[in-house]
């Protein structure tokens, strides 16, 4: 019984690592980030799973942490977009938006601080 009950201290940490690692599909968490709402979305073609995080600081911040560390991003009007490695039909965006922009919503709202909203979205094509 006792050797269990280590067993389970030692890995407990190592899941909820997992945990983090599979809400940000991959992507390096945001320091202060937090985590809004999450939405999965079912169609004919396939699925959507993604989940929203806040963030006080300005979306440029945001953007050059995440320039610094996965290159270049694709820019428009909406905001930045990085993409992950594509996994066969999986394929992983991380997008970074100002709060009065325009993003996916989920019926929840930022709070007076936020200023950036970043969308992490793992897309799967069937």
């Amino acid at each position: 019984m006792r050797r269990i009950s280590i067993v389970a201290a030692v890995l407990t940490p190592g899941f909820c690592a997992i945990a983090l690692a599979q809400g940000w599909q991959a992507f390096p968490a945001y320091p202060g980030s937090r985590e809004l709402c999450h939405q999965r979305v079912h169609g004919s073609t396939g699925e959507i799973d993604w989940t929203a995080y806040t963030s006080s600081d300005p979306p440029q911040v945001v953007t050059a942490f995440y320039e610094g560390r996965l290159g270049k991003p694709e820019t428009d009007s909406d905001g930045s977009r990085f993409r992950g490695a594509k996994e066969g039909a999986t394929e992983r965006v991380l997008s970074v938006h100002a709060i009065g922009g325009s993003y996916p919503r989920c019926g929840r709202d930022p709070g007076p601080d936020d200023r950036t909203m970043l969308i992490v979205s793992r897309a799967i094509k069937r």
